[in-house]
């Protein structure tokens, strides 16, 4: 379970999943079961908020919705992305990642509800940084459609959103292995003379996915091998578990771009 953060960085965007927070928290559990699209998105908060939604801003909004586990996306190559929300699951998570992004729109729509968001829906200068944040959103994937053509798969980079589950799982996975490492008898009994090494490599790729973005060759090359002989070495210790759960993570991560 994640833990306090200091992390107090979001996105516009986060705003946005805010208000459908707000939004969700008032609905029936069937009103929210049935909001399977993005049309049904778009409408609501115009319904809601008196303002119409650029697509774009939803379907970043909708990315960062599945990044912290609110909503489930499905694409669909005759029908679209299909959307799985339920009311339960939707607040309980957004109460628990409340928790932890103490800074983020999400935690102050927690403790002061929907009239705080509908001040800020209500300021043009929002909507302002809304376009700035689509026009940006635009360049970076001109840009990345041109890079693509030009780098190898390998050289290509991938942004870690920093306050998204994934991110923090694999932040705390990696300083669990890390303390395991340093701390643990039965660990250094069984690496014996490759604790150090596979210690400083471990430390290694922490420094690296501190950065906004990351190389998917480093992933493949670092983050994959050393994860993947730890798995091997330490079978049946407790640690494994989490060694185990961030190879899946991280190999997500190179499907969903390879």
């Amino acid at each position: 379970m994640p833990h306090d953060s200091d992390e107090k960085s979001y996105v516009i965007e986060s705003y946005i999943v805010a208000g459908f927070g707000a939004v969700i928290s008032n609905y029936p559990a069937d009103q929210v079961r049935n909001m399977n699209k993005r049309r049904d998105f778009l409408e609501i908060f115009s319904e809601e908020f008196g303002r119409d939604l650029p697509e774009l801003a939803l379907d970043l909004a909708l990315d960062l919705m599945a990044d912290l586990q609110l909503v489930d996306l499905n694409d669909d190559e005759f029908v679209g992305t299909y959307i799985t929300t339920q009311k339960t699951a939707f607040l309980s998570r957004f109460k628990e990642i409340a928790q932890y992004l103490h800074g983020s729109p999400i935690a102050i729509v927690a403790k002061a509800g929907r009239p705080w968001i509908e001040e800020v829906f209500a300021n043009e200068m929002f909507w302002d940084r809304v376009q700035e944040r689509l026009s940006d959103q635009q360049s970076d994937e001109s840009r990345e459609i041109e890079e693509n053509f030009e780098i190898p798969a390998s050289d290509r980079t991938v942004s870690l959103v920093h306050n998204s589950a994934e991110r923090i799982e694999i932040e705390q996975g990696l300083n669990e292995i890390s303390d395991t490492l340093r701390t643990s008898n039965e660990v250094a009994e069984v690496l014996g003379d490759d604790r150090e090494r596979i210690s400083a490599e471990v430390e290694g790729v922490k420094a690296v996915l501190k950065s906004e973005r990351v190389r998917l060759g480093y992933i493949r090359d670092s983050v994959l091998k050393v994860l993947g002989e730890l798995s091997k070495k330490l079978k049946d210790n407790a640690i494994q578990l989490v060694v185990d759960r961030l190879l899946i993570l991280f190999e997500k991560i190179l499907d969903h771009y390879l």
